[in-house]
């Protein structure tokens, strides 16, 4: 689900419809594979109807109601992460809704927002580091606190292209993480 919803946000920041759609039906069929597995936990109602929600905003083409759709449903999931104890799930999908978030204001050069945005980032990230912190990814986890520092830097900085830059590493990063984390 993460990196469906990684897919989808890109076309929905850039205003490639087409693309948000391509990333939201596979978001909704991983979705539709996972929640009979997943069962009634807390969470799951609150997902299908930001599914709902989402399907409407990005048919609508409505740009910030998708993006606050997106990570409401994320948001959903990553509670669903939270009953499974030894998954970081949810900490891998609250890092990546912080990171939309800040993508989604520098994207429209919002650098106020952004500012706001990324100090949050920088907070979630220093809740959830140490739960991932796993022999064989502290690299990465190395690697994915630099460039949330680094992404601190380019937005005070309103430099949109160093931004995109420690983007592309974290999401990097977070990619090697949850490789590592697949079916643990």
């Amino acid at each position: 689900l993460p990196i469906s919803a990684g897919v989808m946000f890109e076309g929905v920041n850039k205003k490639n419809w087409q693309q948000a759609k391509e990333g939201l039906d596979n978001l909704s069929t991983v979705w539709e594979k996972a929640q009979p597995a997943i069962g009634a936990k807390k969470g799951v109602k609150e997902a299908n109807a930001a599914l709902g929600q989402l399907v409407t905003a990005v048919n609508e083409e409505t740009q910030e109601q998708a993006y606050e759709t997106l990570n409401k449903f994320m948001g959903s999931i990553s509670d669903i992460g939270k009953s499974y104890k030894l998954s970081p799930l949810s900490d891998i999908i609250a890092v990546d809704n912080a990171i939309r978030s800040v993508c989604f204001y520098v994207e429209d050069k919002d650098w106020s927002k952004a500012a706001s945005k990324v100090k949050a980032l920088e907070g979630t990230w220093g809740q959830v580091k140490t739960s991932m912190e796993s022999v064989g990814i502290l690299d990465e986890i190395v690697k994915g606190h630099s460039a949330v520092t680094q992404m601190k830097d380019a937005v005070n900085g309103e430099n949109k292209g160093a931004f995109e830059e420690q983007v592309a590493n974290i999401n990097y990063s977070m990619g090697r993480i949850r490789d590592f984390y697949r079916g643990k």
